[in-house]
C-alpha cells in the first residue's frame, strides 16, 4: 500500500512538473498582438531606412553638383589666368 501511495505521489509530482513546464513555455509563445506590434515596428524601421536612404541620395546629388560647379569654376579660373 505504501508503494502504491509513493508511486501515486511520484506520478502527481511528474504531472505537476510537466504542467509548470508547459505553463512557463506558454508565456514564451508570442501573442498575436505582440506579433502585430513587432510587424508595426519593422515597418516603421523600414520606412526610416528608406527615408534615410533618400536623404543620402539627396546629399550625394548635392555633393556631385558641388563638385561639378567647382570643376567649372576651376576651368573658368584657368581660362582667365591664361589670358
Amino acid at each position: 500500500m505504501e508503494n502504491v501511495c509513493k508511486e501515486k505521489d511520484d506520478i502527481i509530482d511528474d504531472v505537476t512538473h510537466r504542467l509548470h513546464d508547459v505553463e512557463s513555455r506558454l508565456f514564451d509563445v508570442p501573442t498575436l498582438q505582440g506579433i502585430e506590434n513587432l510587424n508595426l515596428l519593422i515597418n516603421e524601421m523600414r520606412k526610416e531606412i528608406n527615408d534615410k536612404s533618400d536623404y543620402i541620395n539627396q546629399l550625394e546629388k548635392a555633393k556631385s553638383d558641388a563638385q561639378w560647379y567647382l570643376g567649372e569654376h576651376q576651368h573658368w579660373l584657368q581660362d582667365a589666368n591664361t589670358r
